[in-house]
């Protein structure tokens, strides 16, 4: 079985790059929206992947 994972990659004004995963996409454009007044500019994506490599990025810091 395949899931879905959404990925932003978020430039700050002091042009530090940010990379938010999630299963949902509503809990990105959350985060977005609270931190709008320090985001320079948004590119999003999403990607297709196994339950294996689902299960590794739960664990990584960055999904939300």
């Amino acid at each position: 079985m395949r899931i879905k994972i959404y990925f932003m990659e978020i430039i700050d004004l002091n042009d530090g790059v940010h990379q938010i995963k999630s299963d949902d996409y509503q809990k990105i454009w959350d985060f977005v929206k609270r931190h709008r007044g320090a985001i320079k500019s948004v590119h999003s994506g999403s990607k297709l992947v196994s339950e294996k490599k689902f299960e590794e990025i739960k664990k990584e810091e960055n999904f939300k």
